[in-house]
């Protein structure tokens, strides 16, 4: 079976292990594997109140597609469903100027810290060598228990809605 940079099984088009769904408050949807789909709505839904807003112009988000790496001959961590790209048209493609100018802010910077503390299996590509400040994935070595652990940890429901905190203390009101 054909695994993608991560380590993580390809899925073909198809596959009843993807599932789309909205992100909390939003009107985007994605497209990612099932079970790890809860994970990257709750992300991009911090994302969204954090960072900028997603629902906003053209749809520039995008979880699953079936297609080599871009910089290598493996598959992508998108062919496995285990990858995230959010806002393209404003972060842009790789090494884009827009990107490096948004994410070297302080307090923009803080913000993309606190997201990745708090969901701590994945990686943010704008720490590669080769900015890609779109691209969230999970964390090559990275297993679906440990995603799944997280999920649990932070009480994010399957519809990608995070009851917990970074600590794991229940909120009073849910991150919709």
């Amino acid at each position: 079976m054909a695994k993608s940079l991560n380590g993580w099984p390809v899925l073909t088009p198809g596959s009843k292990l993807l599932r789309t769904a909205t992100v909390p408050g939003t009107t985007r949807r994605i497209t990612m594997r099932a079970d790890i789909l809860p994970l990257f709505l709750a992300l991009a839904h911090d994302y969204d109140e954090w960072l900028r807003a997603i629902d906003k112009g053209a749809v520039d988000d995008g979880g699953y597609a079936y297609r080599a790496a871009r910089a290598a001959s493996d598959f992508s961590n998108h062919a496995s469903g285990t990858a995230l790209d959010i806002n393209w048209s404003k972060e842009g493609a790789q090494g884009s100027n827009a990107g490096k100018v948004f994410f070297s802010d302080p307090a923009n910077r803080k913000d993309v810290e606190r997201i990745k503390d708090v969901y701590a299996v994945v990686d943010h590509g704008g720490d590669w060598r080769a900015k890609d400040y779109m691209h969230w994935e999970i964390s090559p070595g990275v297993k679906l228990a440990a995603v799944l652990a997280r999920i649990k940890f932070l009480g994010i429901d399957r519809n990608g809605v995070r009851h917990n905190d970074y600590k794991g203390a229940r909120l009073a009101v849910p991150r919709r």
